[in-house]
C-alpha cells in the first residue's frame, strides 16, 4: 500500500452510477491514489469513466484489469450477487478490495471472502462509508467503555431519497 510519498494504484471494477458519481471523484480528489484502470461489461459505462479521467485503461473483462500490475487496490461495484465471485478473483491476483456494501448474501460467504484475502495477504474492506460517521464512532465508544450495560437487541434504519440522490439519468443511473 501506500507510503508517504506514493500512491496507490485503483481499479473500479463496475463502472455504475455508484462509482461514477461517488467513489471514482474520491480517487480522482484523493492525493494519495489515482484511478488507473475500470472494467465494466458495458462499452457506455466505460465509456462515462473514460470521460471523468482520460487515460483510463478501460477492460470490458475485470481480469484484464487484475492482469494490470498498476493496480494495486480494486473497488468492487458489481451487483451484490456478483460480489463473492469477484472478491475472490481479486483477493487471487493479490490485490487489496474495497467493496460495495453488503459484502456478500450470508455470513459463510462473507467468511469465505475475509479467508482469501487473509490467506493472499491483501485488505478487505466493505464500503460502508456511516461507521465513520459521529454517532457510530460514540456508540462504538460507550460500547468498549461497557457504558451501556448488556446489548440484547439492536433495531436500526437507514434510508435516504434515492431518486434525489442517484437519479435515473445520471451517469451510470
Amino acid at each position: 500500500m501506500a507510503g508517504a510519498d506514493k500512491t496507490v494504484g485503483w481499479g473500479v471494477i463496475g463502472c455504475g452510477q455508484i462509482a461514477c458519481e461517488k467513489t471514482i471523484p474520491g480517487i480522482l480528489k484523493s492525493a494519495s491514489a489515482r484511478l488507473v484502470a475500470a472494467a465494466d461489461v458495458r462499452p457506455e459505462r466505460l465509456k462515462v469513466v473514460g470521460e471523468l479521467e482520460p487515460g483510463v485503461r478501460p477492460y470490458e473483462d475485470y481480469t484484464g484489469l487484475l492482469d494490470d500490475d498498476e493496480v494495486e487496490a480494486v473497488y468492487v461495484a458489481v451487483p451484490t450477487g456478483v460480489h463473492r465471485e469477484v472478491v475472490l478473483d481479486v483477493a487471487r491476483a493479490r490485490k487489496h478490495i474495497l467493496c460495495e456494501k453488503p459484502l456478500a448474501f450470508s455470513a459463510s460467504e462473507a467468511r469465505e471472502m475475509v479467508a482469501a484475502a487473509a490467506s493472499s495477504g491483501v485488505r478487505l474492506m466493505t464500503a460502508y462509508m456511516s461507521r465513520f460517521g459521529d454517532m457510530y464512532r460514540k456508540a462504538a465508544t460507550l460500547l468498549r467503555e461497557k457504558r451501556l450495560g448488556t446489548i440484547t437487541l439492536v433495531n436500526a434504519n437507514f434510508s435516504y431519497d434515492a431518486v434525489r440522490w442517484y437519479p435515473p439519468e445520471s451517469p451510470g443511473g
